[in-house]
């Protein structure tokens, strides 16, 4: 996703880019010419379906606010062929995409040496130019992204969307069910433990295939 939303256009050095986390291309081989309206057509290479449906989606909101009118060539293919084919097209100086989602997993490679310096767009200006924005970034989502204190890309995913309790006992137990932090809610574990041998959990499930999905 772009710095406030994944759906900003900006014209790069020639190109664009998003991620599972998400970053933007700096190194397209696409004209560099300014254009103000008419047809674009932009590259996305992506492992994940989602990320297809949630920009087609947008196309709409994007051709109303704007004077361009959007489409999508998408590529779809694995998490770490996506990085290595994104390397070998950089290399070769033509071919690479407008937008491209990075797997978190695949991203530390494109922090190797001036690897994101030279193909990444630096999110760093555009998270300043929004008032706020920084302090609603937490840090720690931030470092997986960035490199010597520049922003190369933002989580796009959002986990732990859905709360599943069971009403009878949180009624029987006079427990609360808007706790607002994970540090209250630790505190109403231990006292759930402490005072009817029970425990409080959260499951947090995240991407579709098995190796992603992390139980804790």
């Amino acid at each position: 996703m772009f710095p406030a939303s994944p759906t900003r256009r900006t014209l790069l050095r020639g190109a664009l880019g998003l991620g599972a986390a998400t970053a933007l291309t700096a190194c397209g081989g696409g004209s560099t010419t300014a254009r103000t309206s008419g047809d674009v057509t932009l590259s996305l290479w992506t492992h994940d379906p989602g990320y297809e449906d949630f920009f087609r989606k947008a196309i709409p909101e994007a051709d109303r606010l704007t004077d361009f009118r959007y489409h999508l060539d998408v590529t779809r293919a694995g998490p770490a062929d996506l990085v290595t084919k994104l390397l070998a097209q950089a290399v070769a100086g033509r071919g690479t995409p407008d937008a491209i989602g990075f797997e978190i997993g695949s991203f530390p490679r494109m922090l190797r040496g001036d690897i994101a310096p030279r193909l990444l767009h630096d999110l760093t200006p555009d998270i300043a130019a929004v008032p706020g924005l920084k302090d609603d970034l937490l840090p720690a989502r931030l470092a997986p992204y960035s490199k010597d204190g520049r922003f190369y890309a933002l989580d796009s995913d959002t986990p732990m969307v859905v709360h599943y309790y069971r009403d009878d006992l949180f009624s029987q137990w006079n427990l609360p069910t808007d706790t607002a932090t994970w540090e209250e809610y630790a505190e109403l574990g231990a006292r759930v433990h402490k005072d009817h041998g029970a425990s409080l959990c959260v499951v947090s499930t995240v991407g579709s295939d098995t190796g992603q999905v992390v139980h804790s």
